[in-house]
């Protein structure tokens, strides 16, 4: 079955949504990863209790 010109702006739109969705994660870490109270050597209790108090 073809899909009909209509249906195919969709499907591309939903395909780039879907990617941009599953990106977003990783580029917001990049991002924020220089403003991160986290560095190593610390516990990951540690920077949970930074986080929280934000």
């Amino acid at each position: 079955m073809n899909p009909t010109p209509s249906t195919m702006p969709s499907k591309i739109i939903k395909f780039f949504t879907t990617i941009f969705l599953l990106i977003l994660p990783f580029l917001e870490g990049i991002f924020i990863a220089k403003y991160s109270p986290y560095v190593e050597g610390k516990s990951m209790n540690d920077f949970i209790c930074i986080w929280s108090i934000k």
